[in-house]
């Protein structure tokens, strides 16, 4: 199996020169999934359902923030490479080899501290290297990455103190998951009670807790890979607060990138429906997926790619995801702008090129 840690490898070794990106041969096992209307916006997405979903948000043409690699920080141990925004935009988390870093922002404010509130340090056995993720209010954190004196892939979860002062140092280690996790893919609901990982077989499992408990070992739920899932399947992962879980599969949609959606069994339903709606990207695109984030109300997607550099806007209109804007690459971004994004609850983007993280604001907000 190729993981998403082999696909990014190329944007490891792009980051500090040139180069870079994701062509579509850079995927193995295409798939192909059903099509949603990838119109640009315009009247299409105006038309685009029953109208009482919320609109596709509008971003400036330049981030409104960069963020740069601290002081001791290695880009070339992946900071920047992935990031994660809490619901509520007043947390930022980012991360090397072994380190965390955690940004904070005042609410009301439009811009996080330029240097990082809290630097943590990674149980020395493990490598940091995959998903991260953080609950809606900043105070739950998890991290996949590889145990070292195993090789195993694991995740990490780290809780904020009651007072709200930082993260603590010692971590609840799942180690039951690398007995069957591949990836440590990780994604928190924004209450913070269920985690999304891969098991084996690229399976997604779903690990459960009751507040203020650590997470289970044993899943809750286990949803098999989609039809013609490709290797890269699950890669990154996102959810919303109503459990819908979103998916990127890098092989997927003719070996371009693909994301599945996979939504509440029922309403109020913890379980997920397994057929997911895959969103495949619109014609043109050469590479699809490499990053995809939902926003806590489940109104708006965000995916991006670095093959070229971009994010896209997806709204929700009625369960029928539209696209809208396409964000490109500021002045000065590098070649791999786009390799992964996420977005908070009142529309805050964050995306990523593997060197800096670029923070948007809707306009208007």
């Amino acid at each position: 199996m190729r993981t998403w840690l082999a696909a990014i490898a190329s944007v490891l070794a792009a980051c500090g020169g040139s180069g870079g990106g994701r062509g579509a041969g850079d995927a193995a096992g295409a798939r192909d999934g059903a099509s949603v209307d990838t119109a640009s916006g315009g009247d299409a997405a105006r038309d685009a359902g029953s109208g009482s979903a919320a609109p596709i948000p509008t971003y400036p043409d330049s981030p409104t923030q960069t963020l740069t690699a601290p002081a001791g920080a290695d880009p070339s141990g992946g900071w920047g490479i992935i990031s994660a925004l809490s619901a509520d935009g007043l947390t930022l988390a980012t991360f090397d080899r072994t380190h965390l870093y955690i940004y904070d922002r005042a609410s009301g404010s439009a811009a996080f501290d330029a240097s990082p509130t809290q630097t943590v340090t990674v149980p020395s056995v493990f490598d940091v290297g995959t998903g991260l993720t953080l609950t809606s209010d900043g105070s739950l954190l998890a991290v996949g990455g590889i145990a070292n004196n195993t090789g195993a892939l694991e995740l990490l979860v780290f809780a904020r103190d009651a007072a709200g002062s930082g993260f603590a140092a010692t971590p609840q280690a799942i180690a039951a998951v690398s007995s069957y996790s591949e990836v440590g893919v990780a994604a928190l609901t924004p209450g913070g009670d269920e985690l999304a990982t891969e098991g084996s077989g690229d399976d997604i499992i779903v690990l459960s807790r009751t507040a203020g408990s650590a997470f289970a070992p044993a899943p809750s739920q286990t949803i098999a890979p989609p039809a013609g899932a490709s290797d890269f399947f699950p890669a990154l992962a996102s959810f919303a607060g109503d459990g819908t879980l979103a998916v990127s599969d890098l092989g997927g949609g003719s070996g371009i990138g693909a994301i599945d959606v996979y939504s509440p069994a029922a309403a109020g339903s913890s379980t997920l429906d397994a057929t997911p709606i895959a969103i495949v990207a619109p014609a043109g695109m050469h590479a699809f997926a490499d990053g995809v984030a939902l926003r806590a109300d489940g109104a708006e997607l965000v995916e991006s790619s670095n093959s070229p550099g971009h994010a896209l806007i997806f709204a929700n209109h009625a369960g029928s995801w539209v696209a809208g804007q396409m964000i490109a690459p500021p002045t000065g971004a590098n070649s791999s702008f786009g390799v992964s994004v996420t977005v908070a609850g009142d529309g805050t983007l964050a995306v990523d090129d593997g060197g800096d993280i670029y923070i948007y604001e809707p306009t208007g907000r």
